[in-house]
């Protein structure tokens, strides 16, 4: 009997481990098909070095660079308006705090408030949004902690989660100190906020919500369709990659560019009479001389 439970531990680590090769393939696959299937890549570490020592970004991979050089490439007045999705910390890996140096002023969204936010220049709200509105469950890390991995911040906010399975793996995994708490949050749709609180229509958009873009976007037709360039976090599974694009380019934006294996950018065909992407390979290359 012993001989057999031991025999049968082992086919279960066995397939356990071909289980999670195999989906070390599949996510593979997926980042490459995400990036070879896009007009232009951008490699997530091809200017750090430059773009750091000079200040010229605070981003995980260029979206506030590319942002401004996008908008330069428009023959038009914008009112440099950002808002921001899912903006967690105010400054590590920031995609508006560049901009907001840049004379940019915006809208940050994310559930959970960090208290640098207060010193940030912008109009930070504690919302969330979905495809309808409705009430949700978030289980949170608390207190909210920051820790260092290999010299990258790790941010406790980003494992809130609607699962609490999926909290307290990361919780025992990094912040083993911390607790769980149980949250009711009232989720919006876009087009619902922007008009009760009469936001103006930014000129770039960011959209990082851990997987919940698609949702997000569903909810915001009316006001992303007047927005003429968006970044979104798509780094899931092939599904939702390809599912978000289509979304996209039935609602009138073009996919553009890839971004490491994190963000598309998509620009809006009503503000971009031309293909922007000959200008910011040009732009991206001078990035080398700052």
């Amino acid at each position: 009997m012993r001989e057999y439970k031991e025999k049968l531990k082992l086919e279960i680590k066995r397939f356990r481990d071909f289980f999670i090769f195999f989906k070390k393939i599949i996510y593979s696959f997926t980042l490459k098909f995400a990036e070879k299937s896009s007009p232009f890549f951008i490699k997530q570490d091809q200017y750090k070095n430059i773009l750091l020592k000079n200040k010229h970004t605070y981003s995980q991979c260029y979206q506030d660079v590319l942002a401004i050089i996008l908008l330069k490439s428009l023959n038009i007045n914008h009112k440099k308006i950002y808002a921001e999705i899912g903006a967690n910390h105010p400054y590590d890996d920031s995609n508006t705090f560049f901009l907001e140096k840049n004379g940019f002023a915006g809208y940050s969204f994310d559930i959970f408030k960090h208290t640098l936010w207060k010193e940030r220049n912008n109009n930070f709200f504690e919302n969330g949004f979905s495809d309808k509105e409705k009430n949700i469950d978030f289980f949170i890390i608390t207190p909210p902690k920051t820790v260092y991995i290999n010299g990258n911040p790790i941010h406790s906010s980003c494992f809130n989660s609607t699962k609490r399975s999926i909290t307290e793996k990361y919780k025992n995994k990094i912040f083993p100190d911390s607790l769980i708490c149980q949250k009711k949050y009232n989720l919006h749709t876009i087009d619902n906020f922007w008009d009760e609180h009469k936001l103006k229509i930014p000129d770039v958009m960011f959209i990082d919500t851990e997987g919940n873009e698609l949702s997000i976007l569903r909810g915001g037709n009316r006001v992303t369709k007047k927005v003429p360039i968006i970044f979104i976090e798509n780094n899931c599974d092939l599904m939702r990659i390809l599912l978000i694009r289509n979304f996209m380019t039935m609602n009138g934006f073009k996919l553009i560019a890839r971004l490491g294996n994190l963000d598309d950018v998509f620009i809006n065909k009503k503000f971009f009479k031309r293909n922007p992407i000959p200008f910011v390979k040009k732009e991206i290359e001078n990035i080398k001389n700052l």
